[in-house]
This record gives C-alpha cells, sequence and structure tokens, in this order.
C-alpha cells in the first residue's frame, strides 16, 4: 500500500472524524451566503463575516487533516515502523499535506462561488464591471490561498515535533483561537488597542485584509495581494521542506 493509500484507509477508518474535520469552511461559507440570502443583505453579510471566519476554518482544516493524523501516527510507532522501510523521513507528513490540498481547494471554491452567485453579492464587486469582478475575484482567490498555505505551514510544523496527540490537540485549538483574538472578529481595537496594532501584522491578519480587499472591490490592494499571498505559499513550501527533514520517530 502506497502512503496516500494509508492516508485514505486512515479515514476511512474514522469517517466520522474525518467529516468533522473538513466540513467548517463549508459550513461557515453555507451559513454566510444563507444569512446573507435570507436578510436580503445583497453581499454584506459575507463581505463582513468571510475574512476572518475563513482564516480561522482555513487554519483549522490543515491542523485537523494533517498535524492530528501525523502525531497520533507517531503516539502509535506508526513513524518509527517505517523507519525501518526505504521510505523518506517524513513521507508521511507529505502524503498528509498532499491530501488536504484538493480539500482546501474546494473550501476557497466555495467560498469563490458563494461570493459570485448570492444575489447582490457579485454586483458589489468593483462596481459588478467584467474586468473588475475578475480582479475582485483574483483578490479573494489571493487571500484565501495564502490563508491556506499558512495554515498547512502552521500544520507541518506541529505535525513534524509535537508528540501527543493531546498537545496536538490543544494546539489545534489554540492556533485558530488566536486568529480570531487577532482577526478583527473580536473589538480589540475598542478594548486593547496596542495589541490590536500588533495584531495586525500577524500573517493571518494581512491576508484576511486581502481577502477583505477584493470582497470590497478594492482592486488596487491587489498587487500588494497577490506578493503577500505569493510570499505565504512559497513561505509554506519551504516550511513543509524543512518539517520533512526534522520531522520525529
Amino acid at each position: 500500500m502506497t502512503l496516500a493509500g494509508l492516508v485514505r484507509a486512515g479515514r476511512r477508518r474514522a469517517p466520522l472524524r474525518t467529516l468533522v474535520a473538513a466540513a467548517p469552511p463549508f459550513l461557515v461559507v453555507g451559513l454566510l451566503a444563507l444569512a446573507d440570502g435570507v436578510l436580503a443583505a445583497h453581499g454584506s453579510v459575507l463581505r463582513a463575516g468571510l475574512p476572518g471566519l475563513l482564516a480561522v476554518v482555513l487554519l483549522m482544516l490543515p491542523l485537523a487533516l494533517v498535524a492530528a493524523p501525523v502525531v497520533e501516527a507517531r503516539e502509535r510507532g506508526v513513524l518509527r515502523l517505517l523507519a525501518t522501510t526505504p521510505v523518506p523521513r517524513g513521507a508521511l507528513l507529505d502524503a498528509h499535506v498532499r491530501s488536504v490540498l484538493p480539500v482546501g481547494a474546494a473550501a476557497i471554491a466555495a467560498a469563490l462561488a458563494a461570493v459570485l452567485l448570492v444575489p447582490g453579492a457579485a454586483a458589489g464587486l468593483a462596481g459588478g464591471g467584467g474586468s473588475g469582478l475578475l480582479l475582485s475575484a483574483a483578490g479573494i482567490l489571493c487571500g484565501a490561498l495564502g490563508l491556506l498555505a499558512l495554515g498547512i505551514a502552521v500544520a507541518a510544523l506541529v505535525a513534524a515535533r509535537v508528540r501527543g496527540t493531546a498537545r496536538a490537540r490543544a494546539i489545534s485549538i489554540a492556533a485558530p483561537a488566536l486568529v480570531v483574538l487577532a482577526g478583527g472578529i473580536l473589538p480589540l481595537d475598542e478594548l486593547l488597542p496596542g495589541l490590536a496594532r500588533a495584531c495586525e501584522l500577524l500573517p493571518s491578519s494581512l491576508l484576511s485584509g486581502v481577502l477583505a480587499a477584493g470582497l470590497a472591490g478594492e482592486t488596487a490592494a491587489l498587487p500588494g495581494g497577490i506578493a503577500l499571498s505569493a510570499a505565504a505559499v512559497a513561505g509554506a513550501f519551504g516550511l513543509v521542506a524543512v518539517a520533512r527533514r526534522v520531522c520525529a520517530r
């Protein structure tokens, strides 16, 4: 059996846990779209809620589908067993990272589809014109891809070095909570202005800002958003490569 097959077999053994891990991005997008439609908000609910909430769920997704399974495999001795085979160090981590990419891409596609299909939402993107709409969609895509890359990088580092499923689960709760704290979901600017300004410099906050600019139709921010997203993706590739090399057995 290949490592990809091993990953699929592990998910089939625990289908409910896999469903719970993969569902949040789609639930968030669906609930925001439903609320927007019910309230006839013409995209305002999506524009207000999607940047912060998508940052949270795109971080949770790799932590649940990459970090937790690898740490559990280490705890069960699977990585130690693989060390007796020609399989390279970190190969199981790499297989889990590859397996989460289609799920993340589907979540991003669902978010983009919601923005384009919810009545009135697309009309607010750069005036609803064809070229402006494409530029706004590109901004949304850049922000979401950068957030997914950030989540994969964090999950790979956790998977590589953390021992103990309980500790991995604690990190899986703490990291999204930090994004909630820093991502503008809580009114930090009123409670702790100094901390709010510092949180604005976090990668998750910057990438959420790229996504928010795309949703607002601010196409002038697109070049910076592309650069930031590209940096996040390149950084994720580098960190995953490092995580493979230092992955503990």
